[in-house]
């Protein structure tokens, strides 16, 4: 339980947000009152609420400096459901996935009615994603499926 970390007292929603995603991404689940979550929050859920329910960590190493990445623990088809939660846009708008590009199957902004991103990789093993250009004030979140 990770009641702690929601004190009644956090009503700023982006921190709410940040520290509600940052614990999906360790595999903590809060079971939160809708009481306590700010009205800001509650609507971002409504939109993007996927991908933080039934999610854990995605296991790709350090938490990346924009964000977060949680994964989606209840597939049940050959794919990892990512989810990348973009909270600090990088200076060069594109957000790096240690993953190599044959691996990705889908790439989408789900601020963009999950929209298909164009991504490529890097030659060493990683895939560069541009951010899209419709954001979500509080986290952009980018849908990535790959092969297991």
């Amino acid at each position: 339980m990770i009641a702690a970390v929601f004190a009644a007292d956090i009503q700023d929603p982006a921190e709410f947000l940040s520290r509600l995603v940052r614990a999906a991404s360790l595999g903590q689940k809060a079971d939160l009152p809708p009481a306590s979550v700010p009205p800001k929050v509650r609507t971002w859920m409504e939109k993007y609420g996927e991908s933080l329910e039934k999610t854990g960590p995605a296991n790709l190493g350090p938490a990346p400096a924009w964000g977060f990445i949680t994964e989606r623990a209840d597939a049940t088809d050959n794919l990892r459901h990512l989810y990348l939660h973009v909270f600090q846009a990088p200076p060069d708008d594109v957000v790096y996935l240690p993953v190599t590009a044959d691996k990705v199957k889908a790439c989408r902004a789900m601020t963009e009615a999950c929209a298909p991103i164009t991504f490529h990789g890097d030659g060493v093993g990683e895939i560069v994603i541009p951010l899209p250009k419709t954001r979500d004030p509080l986290d952009t979140v980018i849908s990535v499926d790959i092969e297991k």
